[in-house]
């Protein structure tokens, strides 16, 4: 079994609205959401002090793509997933592949993150996360850089952008192909 970082960041996949516990769930809290079964890897959770997406500064960015590097080639993880609004995603994903270097050969590095909050009806951020740290854990994933896991859907970061801040199908790499899906 491999060992997979979460850096949580917070956004909207942590935000509660519901009035009588309004907040941001930890990358704990997070992990509690996943049903029984559905980890495959042992899942470390650090919370991250970030600002929400919209208004992400390049020194988060920064910082973000350093701990997913130093994680995989200092710590020893099998993989990184980070949660990330989707606002700037794209951008903080595409800085990291560039400054993952030989680290995105020893492991998985996913950003991923929601278009609905924590605690919505029906919210994607649970599925996201599980499929997210599914691909960091395997192998498979090494050597393909930086990636956006969402909908089941693997972006390359140089591709991936947002297309919908609404629906679950919120990203597309088009024209070209996504990377591949998490089943």
């Amino acid at each position: 079994m491999g060992r997979v970082l979460l850096l949580a960041t917070g956004d909207t996949i942590a935000y509660s609205t519901h009035p009588r516990s309004p907040g941001v769930a930890s990358g704990a809290r997070l992990l509690e959401t996943l049903p029984p079964g559905t980890l495959t890897a042992e899942v470390v959770a650090e919370d991250v002090q970030a600002e929400p997406s919209w208004d992400t500064s390049p020194s988060t960015m920064l910082l973000l793509a350093r701990k997913a590097r130093e994680a995989i080639l200092d710590r020893g993880f099998d993989g990184v997933v980070i949660t990330h609004g989707f606002d700037t995603v794209e951008e903080t994903a595409f800085l990291t592949d560039l400054l993952a270097g030989r680290a995105a050969h020893h492991g998985g590095i996913v950003l991923t993150g929601a278009t609905r909050p924590f605690d919505a009806l029906s919210p994607d951020g649970p599925r996201n996360l599980a499929s997210s740290l599914a691909a960091a854990a395997d192998p498979a994933l090494c050597g393909a850089g930086a990636v956006v896991c969402a909908n089941d859907e693997l972006h390359a970061a140089r591709w991936v952008t947002m297309t919908d801040a609404t629906g679950v199908c919120a990203l597309s790499s088009a024209p070209e192909p996504v990377l591949g899906h998490v089943h």
